[in-house]
């Protein structure tokens, strides 16, 4: 997903993680950190 804008990139892995959770609580936290140079 490198090659995408950063909001799609964010909209990707945000789908991405409530996909695999399910209706599973989140528990634990998550960090995501981009850098664009």
């Amino acid at each position: 997903i490198n090659k995408k804008p950063m909001k799609e990139q964010r909209d990707i892995l945000d789908n991405t993680i409530q996909e695999w959770m399910g209706a599973v609580e989140q528990i634990d936290d998550i960090l995501v950190l981009g850098l664009r140079i």
